[in-house]
Formats: C-alpha cells, sequence, structure tokens
C-alpha cells in the first residue's frame, strides 16, 4: 500500500512547496509509510514514547500449493501478461516469480530511502543504509539519529503555539428558521401554478417561472408567454 503513502506525502510536499511552514506531530506512531509522510515536514515534533522508522519494504503472503496437491486439488488461474501473476496463495512458486517481486521491493526501497534523503539528508545523523533496516525507534533515540527534530506531545506543541500568537474560535450558529420560509415560498408558487394551469388551460412549461419551482435562476422576463 505505499501508493496510499507515497500520495499523501505528495500533498504535504506540494504543501511545504507553497511556503507553508509544515510541522508534523506523532503522538504514537510513524513507521514506514507513516515516516514516508512525516519526513516531508520542516519539523517533526514526537511524543517522548512515539515509535518512529521501520524505514524498508516487506510483502508477504501464505502459501496453499502444497496442501492443496496433497489433497489432490489442482488450482487453475488464467492470466494475460507474464508478470500479472508473479506470486500467488494458491500457484506454484517459481524462482522466476519471487526474483520478479523481489525485484519490485528493492525498487520501492530504493525510492523509499531516497525520498527520505531529499527530505531530511541535512539532518540525519548516519548514512541512510544504518536507518533504513526496518529497525523502530523511541522518539528520544530518533531524535540522536536525525529522525525527528522536537520531543514533545501534540497537545504541549499547540498549547505553546497558543501562548505566543491570537487565536480566533469560529463557531457555526444554527438557525432554525432557515431553509422554511424558501420551502413554504415554494410550496405557494407551485399551487398557484397548479391553479393558474387549470383556470388558462396552458401547459406547465408555459407558466410564470419561479427558481424555487424549477431549481433554475430566476427567467429574465416574467409573466405569461404570449
Amino acid at each position: 500500500r505505499t501508493f496510499e503513502y507515497g500520495y499523501l506525502a505528495g500533498l504535504m510536499s506540494h504543501l511545504k512547496s507553497m511556503g507553508v511552514d509544515l510541522t508534523v506531530t506523532v503522538d504514537m506512531l510513524a513507521a514506514s509509510g507513516g515516516y514516508l509522510m512525516a519526513c516531508t515536514a520542516n519539523n517533526i515534533v514526537a511524543a517522548p514514547w512515539a515509535i518512529v522508522g521501520s524505514i524498508g519494504v516487506v510483502a508477504e503472503m501464505p502459501n496453499f500449493n502444497k496442501a492443496l496437491k496433497r489433497y489432490d486439488v489442482d488450482w487453475q488461474e488464467l492470466t494475460a501478461g507474464k508478470h500479472k501473476r508473479s506470486l500467488s496463495p494458491f500457484g506454484e512458486v517459481t524462482k522466476e516469480g519471487k526474483e520478479h517481486v523481489q525485484h519490485k521491493i528493492d525498487d520501492a526501497y530504493h525510492k523509499f530511502t531516497t525520498f527520505i534523503l531529499q527530505q531530511r539528508q541535512a539532518r540525519l545523523k548516519k548514512p541512510i543504509e544504518e536507518l533504513a533496516t526496518g529497525e523502530t525507534w523511541d522518539a528520544e533515540d530518533a531524535k540522536v539519529l536525525g529522525l525527528v527534530d522536537v520531543i514533545a506531545t501534540s497537545n504541549a506543541l499547540l498549547h505553546h503555539r497558543v501562548s505566543q500568537r491570537r487565536v480566533f474560535h469560529i463557531a457555526y450558529k444554527h438557525d432554525p428558521f432557515e431553509g422554511l420560509f424558501p420551502t413554504i415560498g415554494g410550496a405557494l408558487v407551485q399551487a398557484l401554478s397548479t391553479t393558474m394551469q387549470e383556470l388558462t388551460g396552458l401547459p406547465a412549461g408555459r407558466l410564470p417561472y419561479h427558481p424555487s419551482v424549477h431549481g433554475m435562476p430566476m427567467a429574465a422576463s416574467s409573466g405569461l408567454e404570449s
């Protein structure tokens, strides 16, 4: 599911490229794809016991092919395209299939580590090869390694920022009469249109136009058409 984290990391990078001073807070966990997203920030703030890292890629699945053969079950799978199904839970695992999947994993790992270097290379305290091992660290150790910048909870950060800035509370006040009169007005106009149609014998399409009835902007002219 790297595409999901990659997409969100791309959105966050776009915000930063627009001049937004981006801060990410990690109160519990920013591992693997979570850290891929977090590393886009100008600053990463992590709670003391938060878990950070797990920089790596994994693919796994059970394979039941031997069990199927034991019970004389023949698994049929039809594909089009050489690598449409390199590995499957029920098909036989081949050397070529494993090599193809491993190549994909290695490629994703390279892109993952390259992206982290693009975002934080100047702040990392060790080579990326020593950090991208799949290992995780608590926030204190991650700060020593340069994976995070500040040790604090999100609440502590917000309280600190609020004390330095003017904060406005904006709330929506519900109007109990909102939408009531247009509804009544629309019903009256509809009743009037029906009455006029009965009196004049004209089709509905040639009656006065009203937006509450037709759901369209008011016509430029009003009244019956000649």
